[in-house]
């Protein structure tokens, strides 16, 4: 007996524990479908949707954080994430003319979405002050970064933190003033040297990628309305879905530019911090980078010759080789371990003299850089 117990409490493997979470789910949001399908038929009608609106928010939200709190390290502050996620995906399930209960939630859950923003930039505006604060110290502001340590407070650390904070920092690279990068003056770095070492590596001013944002940007302004007036003849809601996401394509070109702008790699305590635009952040040690080289011009021609190329449109690369993987994160919190990248960087000559200065043998040929 006592076998059978332990065997019941015993946790299941994290994707085995993925699958039951969703077929669990989905067995309730069909469940929850075919009931608002039925709901004019039943004698009570206004209370079957109701009940099926409740399923697919409130129950989906404690089974899928229940089954998967201890998988991803999930707090109760979850909940609430996973509550306005499963209201996002009950529009798209109750059907036209049965949403009346869902759209009543919206508009008592609609202040708690807002203070929700608000804390995120709260949160942003008060670290940007402590970095200005140490001005002379020669800090870097990182909005992304920041608000991943805002959503994991509030979520739990885990994918839905990597959801959440990446859609944020889309809006906020996208509509900030100042999106953030070097909050201090030139005349703070140490005139010995120490802006070299610690100061940023831009990579966005040798490339073609302000041109082709523009023409982006330009051609999906003139796509977006005659889309949606193209569909609208025939599905008015597909058309509007249509408008939405060309708006949300235009504003990821807009932030991903900005943050390539503002989000500068960065050589500081003895780690060279990979930060992309939007796509890729990473930090490798110094000590771990074996070279930085040229490409051939055969590597220059092949595909996959780099695990993982960071190179904007138009701009000249090296090969960065490292001695272990390291795990880069992208964007939804996606990982590929690393062990070559192509890198673009406008001075790429600073970070030649930073792995020199970390090379413990310069004379040594398999220690000489590119």
């Amino acid at each position: 007996m006592s076998s059978a117990r332990e065997l019941a409490l015993t946790p299941l493997p994290r994707s085995l524990s993925v699958a039951a979470c969703g077929l669990v789910v989905a067995t309730i949001v069909v469940l929850a479908r075919a009931a608002a399908l039925a709901s004019p038929a039943a004698q009570h009608p206004m209370v079957v949707t109701a009940a099926a609106t409740f399923d697919l928010t409130v129950t989906v939200s404690l089974v899928a954080w229940w089954m998967l709190r201890r998988d991803f390290g999930w707090s109760a502050r979850a909940l609430l994430a996973l509550f306005f996620t499963s209201m996002m995906v009950a529009r798209f399930v109750l059907p036209l003319g049965r949403d009346g209960a869902l759209r009543v939630m919206d508009l008592a859950v609609a202040p708690l979405e807002l203070l929700l923003i608000v804390y995120l930039f709260r949160r942003i505006a008060r670290a940007r002050r402590k970095v200005v604060a140490r001005g002379a110290g020669g800090g870097f502001f990182d909005a992304q970064d920041m608000i991943l340590d805002a959503t994991t407070e509030i979520v739990g650390r885990g994918r839905l933190a990597e959801i959440l904070s990446y859609e944020f920092s889309v809006l906020y690279y996208a509509l900030a003033r100042r999106p953030g990068g070097r909050v201090t003056t030139a005349a703070a770095a140490d005139a010995s040297g120490a802006d070299t070492h610690n100061g940023a590596l831009t990579y966005h001013r040798q490339s073609a990628y302000g041109a082709v944002v523009v023409m982006l940007a330009l051609v999906t302004l003139a796509e977006i309305p005659a889309l949606h007036l193209f569909v609208r003849s025939w599905s008015q809601p597909v058309a509007w879905i249509l408008t939405a996401l060309g708006v949300y394509g235009l504003l990821w070109i807009v932030g991903d530019w900005r943050a390539c702008r503002s989000r500068p790699m960065r050589i500081e305590n003895g780690a060279l911090r990979i930060r992309f635009g939007l796509r890729w952040r990473l930090d490798v040690a110094l000590d771990d980078i074996v070279g930085l080289r040229a490409p051939t011009v055969d590597e220059e021609m092949m595909k996959g010759v780099v695990d993982l190329k960071l190179v904007l449109p138009g701009a000249s690369w090296k090969i960065l080789e490292l001695e272990r993987p390291v795990v880069a994160r992208g964007p939804y919190g996606i990982r590929r371990t690393v062990r070559t990248l192509g890198l673009a960087l406008d001075e790429p000559d600073r970070l030649d003299a930073a792995l020199a200065t970390t090379d413990p043998d310069p004379d040594d040929d398999d220690s000489t850089l590119a």
